[in-house]
């Protein structure tokens, strides 16, 4: 019997945080600009700002371009449920670089849900969600990669979960 789902939350999995990725940013930047100066084109001249535009994009966008995976948070009538999705291979190696897309699936970790009884209160759910969500990050995930929780946490505070269930 499959059970009726409302998705919550779709919560992004990144490779490298904001500071990793400026980092790599960074360097590839002074790599290219050193190329530019043996070749003699000048850091101002307004073809070699679009070379440098294009050569660091979309590398340089933190959001939506390094994503490896990400968390769902759902709920039934009586359940919030979380499910982990990841490339169907584990990636080895990660190459911030690569063109190659990867296939996420679902990983099917088994007893990702906690059961919601009839006595919780509203501020208890939003706890038992958050620290459920901390947990799947420190026993799932590795500890290099970055979950971008932000809009999760500031929703999380005000969400009326007794509601939503009931029209689950």
């Amino acid at each position: 019997m499959d059970v009726k789902k409302r998705k919550l939350f779709e919560i992004p999995v990144y490779a490298l945080d904001k500071e990793s990725l400026r980092r790599r940013v960074d360097t590839k930047n002074s790599r290219f600009k050193k190329r530019l100066e043996k070749e003699n084109v000048r850091n101002d001249d307004e073809i070699a700002r679009k070379a440098f535009d294009v050569n660091n994009f979309p590398q340089r966008v933190w959001e939506y371009n390094h994503i490896i995976g990400y968390i769902v948070i759902s709920l039934t009538t009586q359940d919030v449920w979380f499910e982990i999705y990841f490339p169907y291979q584990e990636i080895k190696r990660y190459c911030w670089n690569s063109k190659v897309k990867k296939s996420l699936i679902n990983t099917y970790a088994n007893g990702l849900h906690f059961h919601v009884s009839s006595d919780m209160s509203n501020e208890e759910i939003r706890d038992k969600t958050k620290q459920w969500l901390d947990t799947i990050v420190c026993n799932h995930l590795l500890r290099r990669y970055c979950v971008d929780s932000e809009a999760f946490i500031f929703i999380n505070t005000s969400l009326d979960y007794r509601k939503l269930m009931k029209i689950v």
